[in-house]
């Protein structure tokens, strides 16, 4: 046998070898760890929710994105052109978001960083509080309110759940939203005078005529700076014997050549009886200062020298019963409102567009009524036979809708601001659309729940139909932010 060779051993030095320990002791506190676990649980939630948020809601964007937008402008313009697509097919909602464009770009940026859009009679920007003060007016009349702000919306939101809430809907909570100077500060336990008192000022009237038979289309177009407190009219006269539509401008002023910074003009404009006022470059509540940009820039320095206050009474002959179409091209007015024996008319179509203020009307009544606030709200009843639009950028948009025709279509859009429609139960039956961002979710309510038939249900997104489905008939409503969009039949 071959006897087995046996290997040199090597001694090898231990201290070249490192040995495979256990890693160092450290003293850790057993609630640090949950706390880390929960910061990174949070932070894969609010990426994944992003990411489903954007599928689910098919955002729809022309754009492509923020490359063209300037920083000033990012914030808005990340959520202005951000719907669903199907919302973006359909005509009646297209067409106010194409007119709330125009009046942006002839009345002003609403977000524009301008000092003057700093005031405390603009509605605040989101996450803000309200205006101190709203807009002081003349004896009697109401000033544009702020809309409620997150804390007493919230309540308010979830009060509407219940049917009970329609009974004072139509008439306390507009008021909650608009009210006089005197009641808000003596709820605020602050008393505070009007800075422009109309009764201490001189007025001077102009009266523009035309006859409703040979001009069935009027217009009013207002430009420049004016103090608060402006309003813009609609009413019926009493007097039998007046025959011409009378439009009456009455300037309010301090000081007598105020007067002449005022441009009146009156013309025919392509069949249209088209009244034009505006103020003179250069202009804003303080002689011979100079701006460059005029239009807005009130610092209101408690001088009644100073105050330029207008008023605009637009009156119908007394056996008025129809008129054809009326434009409102508005800068700023504390409101666009209806007057006496304002309900006995009904018109063709009513397109009223405001920088900064309140739309109000009671019982106006329309074929087609378009109306648009950059900074404001848009509320009060109205009773269309064929469409109603509202829209808003940085307010609230609450209407009562009473349709005096069994098709109709309805719009009411805020992107910072609630959005709500209220609408007689038994006079509607079509289809709906609720839609927002983020915000409050979307609210519908009616007498017989089992009416309310929801067909496409979203996080952002609630559509389907009440009692029945019908393509001519439709109601869109829609807060994209700071707010929430509801639906009541009532």
């Amino acid at each position: 046998m071959e006897k087995t060779q046996k290997k040199d051993y090597v001694a090898v030095p231990t201290s070249d070898v490192e040995e495979a320990t256990l890693p160092a002791y450290e003293e850790t506190n057993p609630a640090e760890q949950p706390q880390q676990k929960r910061r990174k649980r949070i932070g894969l939630y609010l990426l994944g929710g992003a990411i489903t948020l954007l599928g689910l809601t098919h955002i729809c964007s022309t754009n492509g994105g923020f490359e063209n937008y300037d920083v000033n402008d990012m914030v808005p313009a990340m959520f202005e052109d951000r719907e669903p697509c199907a919302l973006r097919h359909i005509e009646q909602y297209a067409e106010l978001k194409d007119f709330m464009t125009e009046l942006t770009d002839t009345l002003g940026n609403p977000w524009d960083k301008h000092p003057s859009a700093r005031m405390h009679d603009l509605p605040p920007p989101p996450g803000e509080g309200p205006p101190h003060h709203p807009p002081h007016s003349p004896p009697g009349q109401g000033p544009p309110h702020h809309p409620p702000h997150h804390g007493d919306d919230h309540k308010h939101h979830k009060h509407h759940k219940h049917h009970k809430h329609h009974k004072h809907h139509k008439g306390d909570d507009d008021r909650a939203l608009v009210t006089t100077d005197g009641d808000h500060h003596k709820k605020h336990g602050h008393p505070h005078k009007p800075f422009c008192d109309i009764e201490k000022l001189k007025a001077t009237s102009t009266v523009f005529k035309f006859s409703p038979e040979e001009f069935k289309r009027t217009g009013v177009f207002l430009n420049g700076y004016f103090s608060r407190g402006g309003h813009v009219r609609l009413s019926k006269s009493t007097d039998k014997s007046v025959s011409d539509v009378n439009v009456k401008v009455t300037l309010y002023t301090g000081r007598d050549e105020l007067v002449k910074e005022v441009k009146l003009s009156a013309f025919d404009h392509e069949g249209q009886y088209a009244v034009q006022i505006e103020r003179k470059r250069g202009h804003c509540g303080r002689p011979h200062r100079l701006v460059q940009d005029h239009d807005d820039d009130d610092r209101e320095d408690g001088r009644q020298e100073n105050c330029l206050v207008y008023n605009v009474e637009i009156e119908f002959p007394h056996d008025t019963t129809y008129f054809e179409d009326i434009e409102f091209h508005i800068k700023s007015a504390q409101r666009i409102e209806g007057g006496k024996n304002l309900e006995d008319i009904s018109f063709g179509t009513i397109k009223a567009g405001l920088g900064r203020g309140a739309i109000i009307f009671e019982g106006l009544k329309a074929k087609k009524l378009m109306l648009g606030v950059l900074n404001g709200v848009v509320m009060g009843t109205y009773q269309p036979s064929e469409s109603f639009s509202a829209g808003v950028v940085n307010g609230a948009a609450k209407v009562h809708i009473e349709p005096t025709a069994h098709n109709i279509n309805v719009t009411a859009s805020s992107t910072f601001g609630p959005a709500s429609v209220d609408i007689p139960a038994d006079r509607y039956k079509g289809n709906f659309a609720l839609f927002n961002l983020f915000g409050e979710t979307s609210t519908i309510t009616a007498p017989n729940p089992e009416d309310i038939h929801v067909t496409k249900y979203r996080p952002t997104l609630k559509a389907g139909y009440y009692k029945e489905e019908n393509s001519k008939s439709r109601i869109i409503v829609s807060a994209k932010l700071h707010g929430g969009e509801y639906l009541n039949f009532n």
